[in-house]
């Protein structure tokens, strides 16, 4: 029977160490980590890429919507022509107050006080709805970026002790090092990425929140003034 010497146990042939034959010869589990934070990484960039380009289109509604609301048009101007039709965020919410506005006036020929009340509450639900909606995708984005690390480090550990079950010198573990390497590495970029894109986005949104919010202030100011000239 052959004995191997001290320094066969940490001698072995090289070894491949690019990433494709790290993955070729990784087992089923750690190929099956490898596959789901490379979709989850696609993912996000897909669905951060998505979110960018509707936030951007969302500001320039607005942008477009806060030119024409304080051109100089009369409210109810500025009602009839939007005709119903949702242009944006804070034409949603200047359309929900107005026609809390006008089905007032259409039954009484005078303002009252508490029609303000009832608009400020349309706004802010109108409000809330639109940030939901742009919230819409972000928790997804976060619980990837939570998960993503965890899900790497649960696949390191999987080929580590398969490399221990399999290898019959320390030499032999060091492909299994390299593919958990490979996974903990993956795991951890994807959740880098991630919580990126999540934190930038979620500012983002609370951004044009707050923006709403303004609007609709102003707004009331401008509600509360010509109630206060028709009592």
């Amino acid at each position: 029977m052959e004995s191997q010497s001290p320094a066969s146990l940490f001698l072995a042939a090289p070894a491949d160490v690019s990433v494709f034959a790290l993955f070729g010869e990784a087992g089923l589990v750690v190929q099956a980590v490898v596959l789901v934070l490379v979709a989850a990484l696609i993912w996000t960039l897909v669905a951060a890429a998505s979110k960018y380009t509707e936030l951007t289109r969302v500001r320039q509604e607005a942008d477009a919507f806060e030119r024409l609301f304080w051109s100089g048009p009369s409210l109810d101007e500025l009602y009839a022509s939007m005709n119903g039709k949702r242009t944006g965020s804070l034409s949603a919410i200047f359309m929900a107050a107005m026609y809390e506005w006008r089905r007032t006036l259409d039954t009484s020929p005078r303002a009252v006080p508490g029609v303000q009340g009832r608009m400020e509450r349309l706004m802010a639900v109108s409000i809330a709805r639109e940030t939901d909606r742009l919230e819409w995708g972000l928790t997804a984005l976060g619980m990837i970026s939570a998960a993503a690390p965890l899900l790497g480090l649960a696949g390191a550990l999987w080929a580590l002790m398969a490399g221990f079950t399999t290898s019959e010198n320390f030499a032999g573990l060091a492909p299994a090092a390299a593919r958990g390497l490979l996974a903990a590495a993956l795991g951890l970029f994807v959740g880098v990425v991630a919580v990126i894109f999540h934190r930038g986005l979620k500012r983002a949104v609370r951004r044009h929140e707050q923006r709403m919010k303004d609007f609709a202030q102003e707004f009331s100011a401008i509600v509360s003034r010509q109630i206060d000239a028709s009592i």
